[in-house]
């Protein structure tokens, strides 16, 4: 789940990307970018395992999953972070 939220954004499997484990979270858009979620099921607005547009601005709520644990949030170009575990 995690790479493919990057290959649907166009970035490579191994970028950089938020998790979110079992109790959600919110997002305000800083700019328009192109963004994909994938992972746990959960509902809410939006598509899960397909891109989408967020407009600056815009709000993205992830709701705490009433099954799986790992939620998968990317977003096209990346995100700027140290590398761990190589």
């Amino acid at each position: 789940a995690r790479a493919w939220a990057n290959l649907l954004v166009g970035d490579p499997a191994t970028s950089p990307l938020l998790e979110s484990l079992l109790s959600g979270a919110r997002f305000r858009a800083l700019i328009r970018l192109r963004i994909a979620l994938t992972g746990a099921a959960v509902s809410g607005p939006g598509q899960r395992w397909q891109t989408r547009t967020l407009e600056e601005g815009e709000v993205l709520a992830i709701p705490p999953s009433p099954t799986g644990v790992w939620t998968y949030l990317a977003c096209e170009g990346g995100f700027e972070a140290p590398r761990w575990f190589g």
